[in-house]
């Protein structure tokens, strides 16, 4: 089984609307150029990424991965 990333694009408004996780946090709406996972495991590492806030301490999700979904393609 393969899966990837997908999330809604902010550009709808220009006929974009669906974005592909392409890796290294970069994003695509060219479905060939999508990342993709052999297995769940892996997808869910890097939609489950979090970093610490310098000022607060509070461990934080990035807001791109907040409306993120892993799509399966079988």
């Amino acid at each position: 089984m393969a899966y990837h990333i997908t999330k809604p694009s902010k550009m709808a408004f220009a006929g974009v609307g669906t974005m592909y996780y392409a890796d290294n946090n970069r994003w695509t709406d060219v479905y060939e150029n999508r990342k993709v996972y052999p297995t769940l495991f892996q997808a869910e590492q890097d939609k489950n990424t979090t970093y610490t806030d310098k000022l607060t301490g509070k461990v934080l999700t990035p807001h791109w991965w907040k409306q993120a979904t892993i799509v399966d393609e079988s």
